[in-house]
């Protein structure tokens, strides 16, 4: 009878160990899936700023594009017309091209080999924008043509 019942205590006693696993067991399983989940929403995260940062260094390559566009147009213009470059690119309505010559100090009221200033040959063309601009940085009205 001791052995029968010294038997059913190891048995008890594998069971309750045998339950002690299973709860370790499971508990260790939530906390993985837990875990796990908490790594995903870092992840998520990490790739939305990610993605932030790709989109505003595109924005921030598309204006350095503009830019440059800008500056290659505006050289093409001073090494092929020289001093009339101002004049060319009003009378071909490059606003842009004509802003930034203005802002580099170009002279707004220069005189081309005809007689007219930037004003005037912005005007012929009916450039209307490039003339208010050219007005704007201090550039004298539409006459003075040598005609």
């Amino acid at each position: 009878r001791r052995r029968i019942l010294s038997t059913m205590k190891r048995k008890r006693a594998r069971k309750n160990v045998d339950e002690d696993e299973d709860e370790k067991t499971n508990l260790r399983k939530i906390k993985n899936r837990m875990s796990a989940q908490a790594s995903r929403e870092r992840r998520k995260i990490y790739i939305a700023e990610l993605e932030q940062k790709i989109e505003q260094l595109n924005e921030d390559s598309q204006k350095l594009d503009k830019d440059l566009d800008l500056s290659q147009r505006t050289l093409r213009y001073l090494l092929r017309e020289g001093p009339e470059a101002l004049h060319c690119a009003s009378r071909n309505g490059e606003l842009s091209v004509v802003q930034t010559l203005i802002q580099n100090s170009c002279e707004v009221n220069s005189v081309d080999t005809e007689g007219n200033t930037a004003v005037m040959a912005a005007a012929s063309k009916k450039q209307f924008a490039v003339v208010a601009a050219l007005l704007s940085a201090g550039a004298g009205s539409i006459s003075g043509s040598k005609e």
